[in-house]
């Protein structure tokens, strides 16, 4: 019996890709998107961008490090996204409407 393989529409789907190096570190080493699920509030069905770059914590150990933002379209007008509910612990600053996820 072949099952085709259907979507939950309560689960959140990730998807990343490794990135070429980038020497100056400014690029993310992964990227991709993230879609909500139909039930999430304020942001049903919305699909972000994802960057992430790997970092060192003070004990030595890597994780990584990056931020959840409206999807790019080509006339340059992304999706309003909520803030973060959170304030964030960083003092860099953030592109407006991006959040920050540690993993």
């Amino acid at each position: 019996m072949n099952k085709q393989w259907t979507p939950d529409p309560n689960a959140t789907y990730v998807t990343l890709f490794d990135n070429p190096a980038d020497p100056n570190g400014k690029k993310p080493e992964r990227s991709g998107t993230i879609k909500f699920p139909a039930d999430c509030s304020h942001l049903a069905g919305q699909e972000m961008e994802i960057s992430l770059w790997r970092k060192v914590g003070q004990s030595g150990k890597q994780f990584f490090s990056g931020t959840v933002k409206p999807k790019w379209t080509p006339d340059g007008a992304a999706p309003s996204a909520p803030r973060a509910a959170e304030p964030r612990q960083s003092a860099a600053p953030r592109a407006r409407g991006s959040v920050d996820v540690d993993f």
